[in-house]
């Protein structure tokens, strides 16, 4: 084998390991369950004035949302509650609640779920939230031509008893 040869080998052999070791890369943070982009995140930004007008309608309506979750349970389900209340205290009925909430280390991984109402001005659902530690909860509360959006995090602690 000439010395050319060899040299062309050797140029060629470290270019195809680096492309291997690039490819191994991309597969593996692309399988990375902490990681996450921004859902629809494009178009997030095309519309960040009608975002910044859904906000700021959301505050003049002057609604207080608090959000109660009942022990993370492993395995199993998390019975969680919102509570909608208008400026003067009274509860808010007859509202459409949905939720998208998702653990701080693997926002790929999001829930979605409408809330049924349990009683006046309380929206529950039970969902799977598999981990301890801090979730966001992303809000969309439309009772007619009045829309709230707006999102909480919360530490969720598992359930003693219910793991055992």
């Amino acid at each position: 084998m000439s010395a050319r040869t060899r040299w062309f080998a050797l140029i060629t052999g470290l270019l195809a390991m680096s492309a291997a070791a690039y490819g191994t890369l991309i597969v593996v943070a692309l399988r990375d369950p902490s990681f996450a982009v921004e859902e629809d995140y494009e178009r997030k930004a095309r519309e960040w004035d009608r975002i910044a007008e859904e906000r700021a309608r959301s505050a003049a309506l002057g609604w207080h949302v608090s959000l109660a979750a009942g022990p993370l349970v492993l395995r199993g389900r998390t019975d969680i509650g919102v509570v909608v209340t208008d400026g003067d205290g009274r509860p808010v009925e007859g509202a459409e609640v949905h939720l998208e909430t998702f653990h701080n280390a693997r926002a790929a991984h999001r829930l979605r779920a409408q809330l049924a109402p349990v009683a006046p001005g309380r929206y529950g659902a039970a969902l799977p939230l598999d981990r301890p530690g801090l979730w966001e909860f992303r809000l969309r509360i439309r009772r007619g031509p009045d829309l709230y959006v707006g999102s909480i995090r919360r530490m969720l602690r598992p359930d003693r008893e219910a793991t055992r």
